[in-house]
């Protein structure tokens, strides 16, 4: 992973203490999965959802309506959530391998 472990709990740990939500963009499907168990080992009680372009749409849409009304606290997706979502509870978003 290039990113800092440490950092990442640190900053979902921050938001989930002000009772916001967290965006965390990860671009490659193959390996999405790993990056949210990762997520989940680091931030327990984290409420962690995945969402990609190729889930099933009526699934995707569900994911989205879920972290919508804060079912869930941490949503990994790909760059789908940069398509004008407006969720006024996520003040965080983190992106992994920005450079990229």
């Amino acid at each position: 992973h290039t990113f800092d472990e440490e950092t990442i709990r640190d900053a979902i740990n921050f938001e989930l203490s002000r009772g916001g939500q967290v965006f965390f963009v990860h671009n490659r499907v193959n390996n999405i999965l790993e990056v949210a168990g990762m997520i989940q080992r680091l931030v327990p009680d984290a409420r962690v959802a995945i969402g990609h372009g190729q889930m099933d749409g009526q699934k995707l849409e569900k994911v989205m309506l879920d972290f919508v009304e804060g079912h869930s606290d941490v949503l990994v997706a790909t760059t789908i959530i940069e398509s004008g979502l407006d969720i006024p509870n996520v003040n965080t978003i983190l992106i992994n391998e920005a450079q990229n």
